[in-house]
């Protein structure tokens, strides 16, 4: 966590004065975008591999106070390997170890688990080392080959940058004919406006966009249309990259639980019998983002302090409680409040409908073909690392050098159009890098897969991936005790 040769900060004294002064450090670093837990408010304290860390003064970690807040107080294991794959890291952590006795004395509890990892020995993993020296060895050729850091390297690049400035001039082109009223833009705001927020936002949140902290947890507020970012850090850092497809862990399969029924963990209701009727599960596409992770499921992690019920949620109170509530507001107009007042009611209804309806699919359509398939739902490996590979597939990934040159083209495309989610597999194992090296990942997580007998999933393309979602959400559409009883066609 500290750079190499950095003096890392003493532990807090004055252990057991729960009165006394909040110390500045991380706490004063994020100025309330991340609420900090009770117990964590005047030491921030991580649990890592069965060890705690105080983390209170680390003021210079290269990730930002961000990344170290939101894993107070829980087991952040998963999201230190992820995040981490070289060696000075772990070395580095020692620094801020507890001692024990301090540990009782601050009574300083796990407030959720690691889950079913089985962490000892992972570092030896001959797989994982591998894995892990592979990529590596490529960002550090990166560095030299750009004359920068080895951590600028795993960042935007400057054509990135250009990419993405590119697809926001596409999405602000759009915005004087939409709010016009003009029809066609309807559609295309909601196009134009997806390529530029999944090709920057994702990266922003996983701390990849940037080096500089601030641009990693202020840039997404400018488009805040996937989820609140706040809201974000648990449905996807927290709960889903670390326990992908674990029922009762990862948020991503009880999105809906009441209309949906992605995943054996959740029980089966009547109305999943419809699911696998195109009409059902495009309808709740149509309103998964716009409704469901923007306002339902931030609404619900307020008032159960747990998101989805899967991952703990740390409430906001005062001040910022009050702009969250009114982002979510400025939120609601911006998609569905503002026609009302400049249309007439069937044209208001029109851009209310087609435009967060779109948005809301081609999120949809994204991230649901990665994880819920037939053969990834339901597997599981203890070692974190293969369980994102047996969990996760790529669509459309970049093929081999010699491939036609369609294929290229088409993997490219993808990549835009996704954000480089069709990417997956390798996000999953290194979330921390942006998607602009992914490609370039691609092949080196496949011979070392290839070397060691660890599946590498992939599908031809979108068209591809959707067909395999779409099994399987028939699969489960049947009860349990029903299975092997046939019916008739999704469409």
């Amino acid at each position: 966590m500290c750079r190499g040769g950095e003096r890392a900060p003493s532990l807090p004294t004055a252990v057991g004065d729960k009165k006394r002064k909040a110390k500045p450090g991380i706490r004063q670093q994020i100025q309330g975008l991340v609420p900090l837990p009770k117990k964590h408010q005047n030491e921030q304290c991580l649990f890592i591999h069965g060890k705690w860390y105080d983390i209170t003064d680390f003021t210079d970690h290269p990730g930002g106070p961000i990344a170290l807040a939101i894993g107070a107080g829980r087991d952040a294991t998963g999201m230190f390997e992820m995040h981490h794959i070289r060696p000075q890291a772990r070395e580095a952590l020692e620094r801020f170890e507890v001692p024990e006795e301090e540990v009782q004395r601050r009574g300083l509890v796990v407030e959720e688990d690691a889950g079913h990892f089985e962490w000892e020995g992972f570092h030896d993993d001959p797989f994982v080392r591998d894995l892990r020296a592979a990529a590596i060895d490529y960002f550090s050729k990166e560095a030299v080959r750009r004359g920068v850091s080895f951590r600028t390297a795993t960042k935007a690049t400057p054509w990135r940058w250009f990419e993405i400035c590119v697809l926001l001039c596409m999405w602000l082109a759009t915005l004087p004919y939409y709010f016009a009223g003009e029809y066609w833009a309807a559609p295309l705001t909601a196009l134009t406006a997806w390529l530029f927020g999944v090709n920057y936002w994702h990266d922003a949140m996983h701390f990849a966009l940037s080096t500089n902290w601030r641009v990693n947890a202020l840039v997404p507020y400018f488009q805040p249309f996937f989820s609140s970012p706040y809201a974000w850090y648990h449905q996807h850092v927290i709960g889903h990259h670390v326990h992908t497809n674990v029922g009762q862990r990862d948020p991503d399969l009880a999105h809906a639980p009441q209309y949906l029924r992605e995943h054996k963990s959740v029980k089966h209701r009547k109305a999943h019998t419809h699911q696998h009727h195109m009409w059902h599960l495009l309808g709740v596409w149509a309103i998964g983002v716009t409704f469901g992770l923007n306002l339902l499921a931030d609404v619900r992690a307020h008032l159960k302090a747990k998101y989805n019920n899967a991952v703990l949620y740390h409430r906001m109170t005062g001040m910022r409680l009050a702009m969250h509530f009114l982002g979510r507001m400025m939120y609601v107009f911006a998609f569905a409040g503002w026609p009302w007042f400049v249309f007439p009611a069937t044209k208001a209804l029109y851009f209310v409908v087609v435009t967060p309806a779109l948005y809301s699919f081609f999120f949809m359509v994204t991230s649901q073909v990665a994880h819920l398939l037939p053969h990834t739902a339901h597997a599981s490996d203890p070692n974190f690392y293969k369980h994102q590979l047996v969990t996760t597939q790529d669509f459309a990934p970049t093929p081999a050098a010699d491939a036609p040159l369609w294929k290229h083209i088409h993997s490219k495309l993808t990549f835009m159009a996704s954000g480089g989610l069709n990417m997956q597999v390798e996000h999953h194992l290194f979330p921390g890098v942006n998607h602009c090296h992914l490609a370039a990942l691609h092949q080196l997580v496949k011979e070392v897969c290839k070397k060691h007998g660890v599946p590498h999933l992939s599908a031809t393309g979108y068209v591809d991936a959707v067909r395999q979602h779409f099994a399987h959400t028939r699969d489960m559409s049947v009860a349990p005790a029903l299975k092997g009883t046939s019916f008739k066609s999704a469409n």
